[in-house]
């Protein structure tokens, strides 16, 4: 469990101008009060670009991939001010070590919903010019880092999950709404909610323009040209999903297997008259709410076929022959009594 999520945004490599657009995204003035929300570590603020590259040309790195690009988000519900971020953001920085010797612009975002920081990471160390290198072991303890300095501010937990890393491109897509993967993900999860079994969700799927391969480990999702504006088909598996949801076949196995087939759920029912009585009284009462002579006619003729029906299933599921014999009577006798009645 964690108290904020930091996530690092995958980043290819890419040319200088990419390390320029990407520290001017962050910086918006629209997006951190006019500039406010801006913050440099070994660099200034509105030299960081000219910073970055100066360390860089210093010890002859300019080639290669040009920055890491961190995430760290809170929850919608924290009591959180972009003032109290900022301070979160800049105790976070100076408490790391393996990011002290490195130019870092951080930026808060108020533009959403939730408040959430950017950190953006020069590849070349300003000290001694060797390149940013990040394991998974790093990346825990930069969470783990988070977690202790936000349990300071009584922030709500949030689960880190099982999320995949998200290209830089992908990440503006999905902040600006234009992400078909977030569409197709929002989609699959809500056919996932409405489907009542495996072949409902592929049918829901299906009406969405989606179709779903659900092999042993993976799932692959296929999205019909014209869905989401898409001009071609496309394909798209769980793990590019990741960042949005589990989406994987384990997942979706396990998900149906736990909702009961319908000739399941009616046996159930038979083997319960009182409970099929129960169903039945709530039927009943939709379709004679103002007719009540009709209505308990029905009622008494639907519950006595059901419970005749229902002590039928019982005795053929016995072995005792004699036993058997008797309870077959009392079930002919009660067939005899309701004149045949039958579902």
């Amino acid at each position: 469990m964690s108290i904020a999520i930091v996530k690092p945004i995958s980043v290819r490599k890419c040319s200088i101008a990419g390390l320029k657009a990407v520290l001017e995204y962050i910086a918006d003035d629209v997006k951190t009060k006019n500039g406010e929300l801006v913050f440099g570590w070994n660099c200034m603020v509105g030299r960081a670009f000219n910073d970055m590259l100066n360390t860089k040309n210093g010890f002859d790195k300019a080639t290669g991939r040009q920055y890491a690009h961190f995430v760290q988000s809170f929850h919608e519900k924290d009591n959180l001010t972009p003032e109290m971020a900022f301070k979160i953001g800049q105790e976070y920085i100076a408490g790391l070590k393996q990011w002290s010797d490195f130019q870092i612009l951080m930026a808060v975002h108020t533009n959403e919903d939730h408040l959430h920081i950017h950190y953006i990471i020069n590849s070349v160390n300003s000290k001694d010019g060797s390149k940013w290198q990040c394991s998974k072991q790093d990346l825990k303890h930069y969470r783990q880092q988070s977690d202790e300095l936000c349990r300071t501010y009584n922030l709500h937990v949030i689960e880190h999950g099982n999320r995949g890393h998200q290209s830089y491109g992908e990440y503006k897509n999905h902040q600006n709404g234009t992400s078909w993967k977030a569409m197709l993900a929002a989609d699959v999860a809500d056919c996932m909610e409405q489907a009542t079994s495996r072949a409902d969700f592929h049918h829901l799927l299906g009406e969405r323009g989606i179709e779903a391969d659900i092999g042993k480990t993976s799932t692959l999702f296929t999205i019909k040209a014209g869905t989401y504006g898409l001009k071609k088909d496309m394909s798209c598996g769980d793990k590019k999903l990741q960042g949005y949801g589990d989406f994987s076949a384990a997942v979706i196995e396990k998900h149906f297997a736990g909702i009961p087939s319908l000739e399941n759920m009616i046996h159930k029912l038979l083997d319960n008259p009182s409970v099929m009585m129960d169903a039945m009284y709530e039927i009943g009462k939709m379709f004679n709410t103002t007719h009540e002579e009709m209505f308990n006619r029905f009622y008494n003729r639907t519950f006595t076929a059901l419970e005749g029906r229902a002590l039928k299933e019982w005795i053929l599921k016995h072995k005792d022959k004699a036993f058997e014999a008797n309870a077959y009577s009392a079930y002919s006798h009660t067939q005899e009594q309701e004149k045949g009645y039958e579902l």
